[in-house]
């Protein structure tokens, strides 16, 4: 009856803790599975052969101990294997650690060779067995009165307490096997193998305590990682979030120095017409700026609306020293596609500072476009500006080659951290027509 009910206990934590391994990969489920797996042969092979009148030596030297002697110690040597990982000796106690690791695999390779050559050392089997136990004994209140000592664990209390009750187990068993007579009324009310067996019970409900508790341990260690790794996340999204913002705002107060020169210059002069025509592009761009600089976001088509009126602005300004031209795919769809505020004034300007303004060339154009390719959203900024023979820069206009082209490559960078839809850019691209000009072609690349 014992037998049968622990057999179906070890056989339902085996499966669980199989599934466990499985799950995790964890070596430690491993090892407690076949500590089980061992035990669970040595119970069956022993159910039927071991009766309540035989004597152990009777019993030693019957052939069905032959069997229960290899799985009982290999399910020892797993349980020493077991402990190692459970209390973390590799680390607290390295020397402890390879003790026990040798003891193991001394048991093991004795068990199979017990195995082996059992028909050549079956009359003198009982000895053998006395022996390994008062071995494994001594060794075994070595190594718990080390680990009691100097090992610090959470689950400590259940694996001494669990491996009290196996040795505890395994010693009343062993004790009325060899001392039959024994005058001890309370040692005869169960069979040495109830001993055993209600030992190895209790012992698995200390190590299954251990497992659950060291399960919970690293679910919470898992959880707070994970806590540690959202709040990261977004605190780095919110700081990329405000230099974002922080950039723009460099950006902003610039360009308004200049538009707000140039319309104090056209007042000067009574030219009014192109005052007023100038003061109301300015403050639509302004109120476009406005509207959208707080948002994380925005459509292709708000931006598009914000660089008409920058270069409206700038032709203006330098007195309609170029044309441009702004070119979009039909399959483009503006409202679709997003990107940051101010995402494409930065290389417009700079296109216009590096590229157009400090040119020889006198028909200076900046021509925009817009395509569709694959998944993609290409757009391109191209100018013919000849950068190779270009007047010497100006201090200011310095500042804006340097700055918008270092700013533009920060964003894109920025907006990579915090977005799952890239963004790639290609500064200085020749024309991919490959026309004979000296046009240069800055590309921004969109996954969509």
């Amino acid at each position: 009856m014992y037998s049968a009910f622990i057999s179906g206990a070890l056989a339902l934590l085996g499966f669980y803790v199989c599934l466990l391994y499985f799950q995790s990969r964890s070596r430690i489920y491993l090892y407690y599975l076949l500590f089980l797996l061992f035990n669970l042969l040595g119970i069956v092979v022993n159910l039927g052969n071991y009766h309540w009148n035989e004597t152990l030596e009777y019993y030693i030297s019957h052939s069905a101990s032959r069997k229960l002697e290899v799985f009982t110690l290999l399910a020892f040597s797993f349980y020493g294997v077991f402990a190692i990982q459970l209390l973390d000796l590799k680390k607290q106690q390295p020397v402890l650690s390879h003790c026990i690791m040798y003891f193991a695999s001394a048991t093991a390779l004795y068990a199979v060779l017990y195995g082996l050559f059992y028909p050549l050392i079956q009359e003198q089997a009982f000895v053998y067995f006395v022996s390994s136990r008062v071995l494994i004994l001594s060794l075994s209140l070595v190594a718990i009165f080390w680990i009691m000592r100097s090992v610090r664990s959470a689950f400590k209390g259940f694996f001494i307490i669990g491996t009290c009750f196996y040795f505890i187990g395994a010693a009343l068993s062993n004790l009325e096997s060899i001392l039959p007579n024994l005058t001890f009324p309370l040692l005869h009310k169960l069979s040495p193998s109830a001993y055993y067996e209600l030992g190895i019970l209790l012992e698995m409900i200390c190590f299954s305590l251990a497992l659950t508790k060291r399960i919970r341990i690293r679910n919470n260690n898992k959880r707070k990682e994970m806590y540690v790794l959202h709040e990261k996340a977004v605190y780095e999204r919110d700081l990329a979030y405000s230099q974002m913002l922080a950039s723009r705002v460099q950006v902003n107060p610039h360009f308004i120095f200049n538009c707000l020169n140039s319309i104090e210059y056209l007042i000067h002069i009574h030219d009014n017409a192109k005052a007023t025509k100038y003061l109301n592009a300015f403050s639509r761009f302004v109120r476009l700026v406005l509207d959208t600089g707080q948002k994380p976001l925005i459509s292709m088509a708000d931006e598009l609306d914000i660089v008409r009126l920058y270069l409206l602005l700038e032709a203006n300004r330098f007195n309609e020293q170029f044309s441009y031209d702004i070119e979009i795919a039909p399959d483009v769809d503006l409202r679709g596609i997003e990107l940051p505020p101010l995402f494409l004034q930065p290389i417009v300007e700079d296109s216009i500072w590096r590229g157009l303004l400090s040119s020889p060339e006198t028909d200076k154009k900046l021509r925009i476009g817009i395509e569709r390719r694959d998944d993609k959203v290409v757009v391109e900024i191209e100018d013919n500006g000849s950068r190779k023979n270009n007047r010497p820069l100006g201090k200011s206009e310095r500042f804006h080659q340097t700055f918008g082209r270092t700013l533009f490559q920060e964003r894109v960078d920025l907006h990579n951290k915090t977005h799952p839809l890239k963004i790639h850019y290609e500064p200085d691209k020749k024309n991919r027509r490959n026309e004979p000009t000296r046009k240069t072609c800055t590309r921004v690349i969109i996954d969509t």
